[in-house]
């Protein structure tokens, strides 16, 4: 490490070999520094809180993936994040993650993720139902433009059992994107 510092696969197999040797508060530390020096290198972070869940310090855990967070990492580790917070039981704070992801990036992908975790993970339809027209809503019109967005509202929708409102959601991207003149669709 003395020659050269900024290999994170260095610093990944000296973590290793820590806990190899049952030394799993050096890893912890060297982890630490790993993540202090490379902060932009993801799977160190994903090695750090591993580490800390494995170990059993929630609190700790918490405080490293929003450390994490500070650095905007890719939609991946903000799922992780929400994940965690599931497998822990707090589901108001798996949620309010989702929500920060979303108001950090906000684009179609990250609204579409946040429902679907909320459909599927949380098991929530309401509130996935909201994030759906939240993001029709409040997304710029060229990203609300995007057949995907309708695609999978509309699919959600069907899970539900909820088909009219399908189809007004198929109908209006219709409308929306240009697809059809209004003769064409039948009812």
């Amino acid at each position: 490490l003395e020659v050269e510092h900024r290999s994170s696969e260095l610093w990944l197999r000296y973590a290793e070999f820590e806990m190899r040797n049952e030394f799993i508060n050096h890893a912890r530390n060297v982890l630490d520094r790993a993540v202090q020096i490379l902060p932009r290198v993801d799977f160190l972070w994903y090695k750090y809180v591993y580490v800390e869940e494995m170990v059993g310090d929630i609190p700790k855990c918490r405080a490293v993936f929003e450390r994490w967070m500070k650095w905007m990492p890719d939609d991946n580790a903000w799922l992780s994040f929400a994940r965690f917070e599931t497998r822990c039981g707090y589901m108001d704070r798996a949620e309010a993650v989702m929500r920060h992801y979303v108001n950090a990036y906000p684009s179609a992908r990250a609204f579409l993720k946040f429902a679907k975790w909320a459909e599927f993970e949380a098991k929530n339809a309401s509130l996935a139902r909201t994030i759906y027209e939240a993001a029709l809503s409040e997304l710029e019109p060229e990203e609300v433009k995007q057949a995907r967005v309708f695609k999978q509202f509309a699919s959600f929708e069907e899970r539900q059992g909820e088909n009219e409102r399908a189809r007004l959601i198929y109908k209006h991207a219709l409308e929306l994107l240009n697809l059809g003149d209004s003769g064409q669709i039948r009812d």
